[in-house]
């Protein structure tokens, strides 16, 4: 399976967000940045995600406009960001995201 696969990212994304809304983390970017393996994303191809992500109605809090040439800019910050009723359901209704999700929710996400 290759590093940038939508779906390994998308879980990531949600897992992490998912975190957060339990409070069981608190949002720090140096953390999210590592657990969703950011270093190996193309900026662009992430904020694409974040775009069908919110799109979906999995997450919330993400304004974008659309530059000349339509490349998406971001008008948040990704600590605004939070996972919704339907992310959450996606998580827990995909049986190989619900398996992944009580994998790393057991294990917690390590700094």
């Amino acid at each position: 399976m290759a590093k940038d696969d939508h779906n390994i990212i998308i879980f990531k994304i949600l897992v992490y967000l998912y975190a957060v809304f339990k409070g069981s983390e608190v949002f720090e970017q140096e953390k999210y940045d590592k657990a969703i393996n950011r270093k190996d994303i193309n900026e662009e191809y992430l904020f694409k995600l974040y775009k069908m992500m919110s799109d979906e109605g999995f997450i919330e809090k993400l304004p974008f406009k659309k530059a000349w040439g339509g490349d998406l800019i971001p008008l948040f910050d990704e600590s605004d960001m939070t996972i919704t009723y339907k992310g959450i359901r996606y998580l827990e209704e995909n049986d190989s995201m619900k398996k992944r999700l009580l994998f790393f929710m057991t294990r917690r996400i390590r700094s």
